[in-house]
């Protein structure tokens, strides 16, 4: 974009995310020969394989007189409200019901709540976070399988097919159509809910394998998502482990650790047998080959996520 026309220039579509459904969207737009601008991150910049100049950064879009639309997808930033004001449709795409699950890590604690449904939507953008009316949604089932991943994976599978369908069509027509917003139903789960997580997200073998396997289902998220409060962890002697996958076994196997300490991996898993419960786990790290896992009667977790 020309630098002498930047002041005066009014935009009639400027994206600002990053991942796949952001690139997806951009990349969608531009076969329907829009013209689009672009603040995204320099690793994702190059997975788009587009001119330098769909590139504007912050500073460049202060400076815009006038936005007509203004989307948001996947962006871990707040746009500003004096970027707000001068944009006349502001949308975003939020990974959840809104407004019941607004915040972070929404299918996380869908799994924790023992929902039996999900969903993404387009909304408007307000002064506050996932506010805004609501433009798109889908709902969807919870599988007894998914993990937060998964689900995830949905959202954006689902956020895409909304953008092509109603999104694309308000871009269009430069006029949006809301839905109505049940405000009773709002919630919002941000930093100050992380404490929330049963045992911080570690695994607790005096509790049912249910109850751990909802741990691990709604820990297991995106390589993306990198806070180690929302990964599924054992507390060993030897510090904290990541765990891959825990599976419920038949008790009947006579080969099962009845300990919780020194457990030797077979077959690259560790299987025990504790307060009548049977698992078999699998951990990240591939080069520990056997395993002490703490007593989890009286256990301060903070003291081992100090950054919390």
């Amino acid at each position: 974009m020309p630098k002498d026309r930047i002041k005066s220039e009014i935009i009639d579509l400027v994206l600002i995310g990053d991942g796949p459904l952001f690139n997806h969207c951009v990349n969608f737009l531009r076969n329907k020969k829009f013209k689009i601008y672009i603040i995204t991150s320099l690793n994702n910049s190059k997975k788009l394989n587009i001119k330098t100049d769909y590139f504007i950064n912050y500073k460049k879009l202060y400076k815009i007189k006038k936005i007509n639309f203004l989307l948001s997808i996947m962006n871990g930033k707040i746009i500003e409200k004096n970027i707000l004001k001068k944009t006349k449709y502001a949308i975003n795409f939020h990974d959840g019901p809104l407004p019941k699950y607004g915040g972070l890590y929404s299918s996380s604690w869908a799994i924790l709540n023992s929902e039996k449904k999900h969903g993404c939507c387009w909304h408007e953008m307000g002064e506050n976070v996932d506010i805004g009316n609501i433009l798109s949604f889908k709902n969807f089932k919870i599988e007894n399988e998914d993990t937060s991943y998964s689900i995830d994976l949905k959202s954006l599978y689902y956020g895409f097919n909304l953008f092509k369908k109603d999104i694309f069509k308000y871009i269009k027509k430069k006029k949006i159509i809301v839905k109505k917003r049940n405000n009773k139903l709002i919630s919002y789960y941000g930093r100050s809910h992380f404490k929330n997580i049963p045992n911080l997200g570690f695994l607790n073998f005096n509790k049912s394998y249910e109850y751990n396997s909802k741990i691990f289902r709604a820990l297991t998220t995106s390589k993306e998502k990198k806070n180690i409060i929302f990964q599924p962890k054992l507390l060993t002697l030897k510090g904290v482990e990541v765990i891959k996958s825990i599976t419920k076994l038949k008790c009947k196997n006579t080969n099962l650790s009845k300990s919780l300490n020194n457990i030797l991996k077979t077959r690259g898993y560790f299987e025990l047998k504790y307060n009548k419960n049977c698992f078999r786990i699998e951990l990240k790290n591939t080069k520990i080959k056997s395993l002490s896992i703490k007593n989890y009667k009286k256990i301060n977790y903070f003291r081992y996520l100090k950054f919390i």
